[in-house]
């Protein structure tokens, strides 16, 4: 029998409608509902016994990683991504493969464990690097953030973190970014990066410590 967390959600769901896709960009909408159904669906056929833990992960990994892909060349709106900004998006991607693997042995761990809600918080990581492909798009090349919104924080993927960027010198690299909160419920990764983070200066594009 198959052990779905009794919130999951079940097949035939309207993903546009769910609340944690209020914030998501609206051209970002369809395709992170799309990733959000079958990441789902994986997590049935692994319940199901159609899959194995192993089969699961891979999978999994390359939603995760033609999403980010993908989300990038929406924000760039461009189908080339330059090396520069791939860097970035690779280690967007190489951080939530990271948690994949903790997730995999979890599921290894126990065999009647199948949180689909777990699973569908990947489809929401491409924002970082759809975030990324925006300030590129903006400015020519990458502002070394220290880190971007829903990177190393508690809240995952749920973060409602912003880089505010004031331009000082465009064309010499030179910004004041501060990182904000957008949600009330901020986790405490976010409050302290508020504090330490707002602002940064960002100098002749290198970041100053």
């Amino acid at each position: 029998m198959s052990a779905i967390a009794t919130n999951s959600p079940q097949k035939g769901v309207n993903y546009l409608k769910m609340a944690n896709l209020n914030t998501v960009p609206k051209q970002l909408k369809q395709p992170i509902g799309d990733m959000m159904a079958e990441m789902s669906n994986l997590m049935f056929k692994l319940s199901d016994g159609k899959i194995s833990v192993d089969k699961w992960r891979e999978l999994m990994a390359r939603l995760i990683t033609k999403n980010h892909l993908a989300t990038a060349m929406i924000g760039l709106n461009d189908l080339e991504i330059p090396e520069e900004l791939l860097n970035a998006i690779r280690l967007s991607i190489e951080d939530q493969l990271v948690y994949l693997d903790i997730f995999a042995n979890d599921l290894r761990m126990r065999p009647d464990y199948f949180p689909v809600w777990r699973a569908e918080m990947y489809a929401l990581s491409p924002l970082t690097s759809y975030d990324e492909a925006k300030v590129f798009k903006r400015y020519g090349r990458m502002i070394p953030f220290p880190a971007m919104p829903k990177q190393g924080t508690q809240c995952h993927t749920n973060c409602g973190c912003k880089w505010r960027v004031v331009e000082i010198d465009k064309e010499k690299g030179d910004f004041n970014c501060f990182w904000e909160r957008h949600k009330d419920d901020s986790c405490q990764t976010c409050l302290q990066r508020e504090e330490d983070w707002y602002p940064i200066e960002v100098r002749d594009w290198m970041l100053q410590l």
